[in-house]
């Protein structure tokens, strides 16, 4: 008898190291890169570029076993790269060119400005709005516009309801969000900060700050879905079910991925705005992919909140996925015997 508990004991031990260490985070400090890792869902962030890939795993028959990850040649990864900042006046022209300041608030590429990015220490046992996560941001001083960038990486271990703004959505295991935040932004015509038309001589104002983001994805255009197309639970769960204007907007990526986009984006003083009609939208030129975010005038701070749920399509209506991983007790039992093994 004392045997076969002692073999019990051994297996359901292994079976949890296992999901131990497939849920170890990488720290490369040579690549200056930054992999987190969560049930089905692997992030990598690069210090030198900004840019966020992310890819699904399956485990086996037996959850034992992950398949290996690839960053580089999986068909069905996706990446994130904020690339581009652009103020625009009322009418959506580009404003800033010159001026008495000869501030840039116009950047049509960020890669002359992105040198290197710094890391916070990763925070691998938190929580957002009451869920279990893993956090970890980055952040640059952009030199043209004389302002801050910064990219908090965010990934839920557990599903549940968030919030942002006035907008209600559901999450799970899985899901990573990067909030986009921008601060120092001086608009054209705020304080002292003066622009002049190049053709004109005529004083700009700025209006709105287009954030744009270039991405990769399975799908050749990503097309905005409704909740009802798609299989499983609902994403949106406006607090009032008969206010669909406090829902997100849904893109379907490809490869049973989706991306959810908030129709407003936080202040500094935690004010919502919501984005002109139309955005955030989706744009291809040529080969390149990208989401445009346009910001209406803001003081100081502003923060955009995407989505993504990497590779596996919802749960289902009933709400079982199915997952021992979702138990609050499994994360506990699974955590203390990580901290033991570390030890």
């Amino acid at each position: 008898m004392i045997p076969s508990r002692f073999s019990l004991l051994f297996v359901c031990f292994a079976v949890l190291l296992v999901t131990c260490l497939a849920d170890e985070d990488d720290i490369d400090t040579n690549a200056n890169t930054v992999t987190i890792r969560g049930f089905d869902t692997s992030v990598r962030i690069e210090g030198n570029t900004g840019k966020i890939k992310a890819v699904h795993f399956d485990k086996d028959d037996d959850d034992e076993e992950l398949e290996e990850e690839d960053f580089e040649d999986d068909d069905e990864m996706l990446t994130f790269q904020v690339d581009s900042m652009e103020e625009k006046d009322s009418n959506g022209n580009v404003v800033g060119l010159t001026g008495p300041t000869q501030k840039k608030h116009a950047l049509k590429s960020l890669e002359t400005q992105i040198q290197k990015f710094t890391f916070s220490s990763l925070d691998n046992s938190t929580t957002y709005q009451g869920l279990p996560v893993k956090r970890i941001n980055l952040s640059v001083s952009l030199a043209g516009p004389q302002a801050n960038l910064q990219i908090q990486v965010v990934l839920f271990l557990k599903s549940g309801k968030i919030k942002f703004g006035n907008e209600s959505f559901n999450v799970r295991s899985g899901t990573f969000k990067f909030n986009i935040k921008v601060s120092d932004w001086q608009f054209c015509g705020m304080n002292s900060d003066v622009c002049r038309n190049k053709a004109t001589g005529a004083n700009e104002i700025g209006q709105f700050l287009d954030v744009g983001m270039s991405i990769r994805s399975v799908a050749e255009e990503p097309e905005e879905v409704d909740d009802d197309e798609l299989p499983g639970e609902d994403i949106c769960v406006p607090d009032d079910p008969n206010d669909k204007d406090d829902c997100p907007k849904i893109f379907n990526m490809g490869g049973n991925s989706e991306m959810v986009l908030n129709k407003g984006a936080l202040t500094g003083n935690n004010e919502y705005v919501l984005f002109p009609p139309g955005f955030p939208k989706f744009e291809r030129n040529g080969m390149v992919k990208r989401f445009v975010f346009r910001v209406p005038r803001f003081n100081n701070t502003i923060l955009i909140d995407p989505s993504v749920n990497v590779g596996t399509m919802k749960i289902s209506k009933s709400g079982a996925r199915h997952s021992a991983v979702e138990s609050p007790l499994f994360f506990s039992i699974v955590l203390l015997l990580c901290k033991l093994v570390a030890h």
